[in-house]
């Protein structure tokens, strides 16, 4: 079983659904409500202190010229702290701008990775955006798209590695009434339903994002994505939105003790 009394946890998924986390990272985002998280694997549970990141451009690192804009896997760490069994993150970010569940594997990345994993090492997965796209060499129908994901987890755990599937953070996209919206219509749902096929780790990155723009608003979450550098990109993050998803991430791996935490003496 995971270690960790079950008050911790509350308190955990309080911080995470009711604290406060502003675009720089000092509010929390509230729960949006409906997701019913997996179950944990059963067994003992005691993670390397490795942590691999598997996506596309809104996890991947970016160079010092592309700022201000940045992958949230590249603040995870930051927001991660020493584990119950005394581990330290190491995160190794593998995610590649572009990429879909499609074409991640076809480039040959995916099989690159998985030969860095070994017995319990996590690996969060977050595709959608360019699954959706129109390019042939990444383009994924709905009905192939879940396959793909439970390939991947299957993958994952046949080398003995946890896996963690992400839905994917939202675009900066507003209706005309000021609420975000939802762009990526079936595939969110898709990843909720294979985690719960597959019994693995979901960490809701839709939901998270929805209820932190809610909360900021459509002109304070401007800056937490690129359209505030040149009036077009609603999809990528500055340095602040990444710090601010991150940070829900993070929140939201201790909430479930995926990376679990030393409990307060």
């Amino acid at each position: 079983m995971i270690t960790g009394n079950f008050a911790g946890r509350l308190c955990l998924l309080a911080i995470l659904f009711f604290g406060s986390l502003s675009c720089g990272g000092k509010e929390a985002p509230e729960k949006s409500g409906g997701t019913k998280y997996p179950t944990p694997p059963e067994g003992v549970f005691s993670p390397s202190g490795k942590i691999y990141l598997a996506g596309d451009s809104l996890v991947q690192p970016y160079s010092e010229e592309k700022r201000p804009q940045c992958g949230w896997g590249e603040k995870l760490r930051d927001f991660l702290d020493r584990s119950t069994y005394g581990k330290l993150p190491s995160v190794y970010n593998k995610a590649h701008g572009g990429t879909s569940t499609k074409s991640y594997r076809t480039l040959g990345y995916w099989n690159s990775l998985l030969q860095l994993i070994r017995e319990n090492d996590l690996v969060l997965i977050q595709f959608t955006a360019n699954d959706r796209s129109s390019a042939e060499d990444r383009h994924v129908d709905i009905q192939d798209f879940g396959p793909n994901l439970t390939n991947m987890v299957n993958d994952v755990k046949r080398r003995k590695g946890v896996p963690v599937l992400l839905t994917s953070p939202v675009q900066y996209y507003f209706d005309s009434s000021g609420k975000p919206v939802r762009p990526y219509g079936e595939y969110p749902v898709k990843v909720r339903e294979v985690a719960a096929e597959t019994n693995t780790y979901l960490i809701d990155a839709e939901d998270l994002t929805i209820a932190w723009l809610t909360k900021l608003g459509k002109e304070a979450a401007k800056s937490c994505y690129m359209i505030s550098q040149n009036g077009s990109d609603i999809t990528h993050f500055t340095v602040e939105g990444a710090t601010a998803v991150a940070e829900m991430i993070a929140t939201a791996m201790k909430a479930q003790a995926i990376w679990p935490q030393p409990e307060e003496n």
